[in-house]
């Protein structure tokens, strides 16, 4: 206010201006020279970053997570999943190659091959978590920015996931909480095949699945999360 004042007196009574871009930039050298005195920044406070953990499923449901690592469209990426119960442990799973345009891209075929192993081994009682929010946001019924590739995949998930006994939701997870999954699909890019395990997971996952394991968390309702009806109406729209 002073610098504003000031100018005008000098417009007035002595007939001097400045330009109003040197006047700006005046202003705010000044606020941030006195800002930094006081130990203050002038950059916007970032808000902190939630650390969500994994929590195991309900009592008698199984959990997926699915993850994809892309790099470009000329690459494969590699996608994996893995099937946990609700006390940690692994149940199965499988890491992958396949061709995408987009990381976008990417998740929802990964999200699609988990839905065709859960067909193929009969999987009942379980939801499919992931970390691509809009993909998630999608298939439950959401306004979301997908590419039309994406979402014929993601429909054909769905489509899968409601032939199998009981399927209880699309779940979006955090990166934070979405780790396991997203640790054997980096460790997987140097492989030329699919491979699959059953009760033993690849080696490069078991640290991360004994973090998990270690969390104590509430389990997941799968009430919350169905989300049938909202994605019938809007699959069939679309």
């Amino acid at each position: 206010m002073w610098f504003i004042w000031k100018e005008r007196c000098d417009r007035i009574f002595e007939a001097k201006s400045k330009d109003n871009s040197v006047l700006n930039l005046e202003i705010l050298r000044h606020v941030e020279f006195w800002s930094t005195k006081k130990g203050k920044s002038l950059r916007p406070t970032q808000k902190k970053k939630t650390n969500f953990k994994w929590k195991a499923p309900s009592m008698g449901s199984l959990k997926f997570n699915v993850d994809a690592t892309w790099i470009s469209e000329s690459l494969s990426f590699t996608y994996a999943f893995i099937l946990r119960n609700e006390s940690r442990d692994c149940e199965g799973g499988k890491a992958g190659l396949a061709a995408g345009l987009n990381p976008q891209e990417a998740e929802a075929i990964g999200v699609w091959q988990t839905t065709v192993w859960a067909n193929e081994k009969q999987i009942k009682n379980f939801s499919i978590e992931g970390d691509c929010e809009s993909l998630f946001n999608y298939i439950n019924g959401q306004n979301a920015d997908v590419s039309w590739r994406a979402k014929a995949y993601m429909q054909e998930a769905h489509r899968l996931a409601n032939l199998c006994n009981n399927f209880l939701g699309f779940v979006f997870m955090p990166r934070s909480g979405n780790q396991v999954a997203d640790s054997i699909a980096r460790f997987a890019k140097n492989i030329t095949n699919s491979f699959e395990w059953e009760m033993i997971p690849p080696i490069y996952s078991k640290k991360q699945l004994l973090i998990d394991k270690s969390n104590i968390g509430s389990p997941i309702n799968p009430i919350l999360y169905d989300s049938t009806s909202s994605v019938t109406m809007t699959l069939s729209e679309s």
